[in-house]
């Protein structure tokens, strides 16, 4: 099966990204509905501030889904874009752009004849 046949089809990498996008993004909502309603439970029962730590929990719980979706939807494609943009980014460009054409190790802006 060729790549773009896998991309298209539902289990394949699109179709899990997506799911894994829905998850989520539910599991985010849930989170700010539990949080609202572990806040309000606490503002009403008035005896400390008992919801952090459910809530602390929580939280880590989010953390470790939203770095697993993160780490999930890296792809070539983000990649290439990522480096691209840092690039295009970088202070010292001419540099980057000296070492790609000449490879590591070429001084910026000197000749073969003058570095020899």
């Amino acid at each position: 099966m060729n790549e773009a046949t896998s991309a298209e089809s539902p289990g394949g990498e699109a179709g899990r990204s997506v799911q894994a996008r829905k998850a989520f993004r539910r599991h985010v909502a849930l989170y700010a509905g539990g949080a609202v309603a572990l806040n309000a439970m606490n503002y009403f029962v008035g005896s400390g501030w008992w919801a952090f730590w459910p809530l602390a929990a929580w939280s880590m719980l989010l953390l470790i889904h939203y770095l697993r979706y993160k780490a999930a939807s890296v792809d070539e494609e983000w990649v290439e874009e990522r480096t691209a943009e840092l690039r295009l980014k970088s202070y010292d460009r001419d540099h980057i752009e000296n070492i790609a054409a000449h490879g590591p190790g070429a001084a910026a802006g000197k000749s073969e004849a003058e570095r020899k």
